[in-house]
């Protein structure tokens, strides 16, 4: 049987028609390409991922990539930012941890937040260390990471120590924005310098022999 051109064309177009019907679409899309942006930035870096290799790693079109993201920057930073459990932020910009069972005492919850943040850059760690290089040498870049992410863990842990302080927890004199640093500065260092990953025990040893003591009343010495 021959096969002519417009033949050819018919079945190229069913074909074409048929990879249409089996992408993924809505969440399940976002999440193949968020994925597929943490891979890429974890086996090429930052500065060699682009839109089409995205695309090509998520199975999806280019089109459904611009239609969301107009840069290689804001999707970078969304998939980051997806990647953090949990993590709402409503209207102002506050975050709520909304799996954190609202009935644990100050301990339990810093113990509880301080897990959920080890688990995310443990899980993205050499998608972060390949964006935090980037950022170094990109102002704009660094500004946006520490606002679109970090500080949305900051603000979430100091919104953990402002409840501990109404229940009476915390002293009135603690500086909360310095305790609030504390805890991912530890579980980076350790990560990212250290090399290696923080587990739940030592979690429970950060929190209770380091940030506990802290929130306790402070003593004033003057020097004369």
């Amino acid at each position: 049987m021959r096969f002519t051109a417009e033949h050819r064309g018919a079945e190229h177009r069913g074909a074409e028609r048929h990879h249409v019907r089996g992408r993924r679409r809505g969440a399940a899309l976002v999440e193949a390409i968020h994925r597929a942006v943490l891979e890429e930035l974890a086996e090429h870096g930052y500065a060699e991922l682009t839109m089409e290799s995205v695309a090509t790693r998520a199975r999806a079109g280019k089109t459904s990539i611009y239609r969301r993201w107009q840069t290689k920057r804001d999707l970078v930073l969304d998939a980051l930012f997806a990647a953090s459990p949990s993590m709402v932020a409503d209207a102002t910009g506050v975050c709520d941890f909304t799996t954190i069972p609202p009935d644990l005492d100050l301990k339990g919850s810093l113990a509880a937040i301080g897990r959920k943040f080890a688990d995310y850059v443990h899980s993205s760690a050499e998608a972060i260390r390949a964006v935090g290089c980037e950022a170094s040498r990109d102002p704009e870049l660094a500004r946006l990471l520490n606002e679109k992410l970090h500080q949305r863990w900051h603000i979430a842990i100091v919104e953990i120590l402002q409840a501990g302080r109404l229940r009476g927890e915390i002293a009135t004199d603690v500086d909360l924005e310095l305790i609030a640093d504390i805890l991912p500065a530890l579980v980076t260092y350790r990560t990212f310098v250290q090399t290696r990953e923080v587990n739940d025990a030592e979690i429970i040893e950060l929190v209770t022999t380091i940030l506990l003591p802290l929130t306790k009343p402070q003593l004033t010495t003057s020097l004369n």
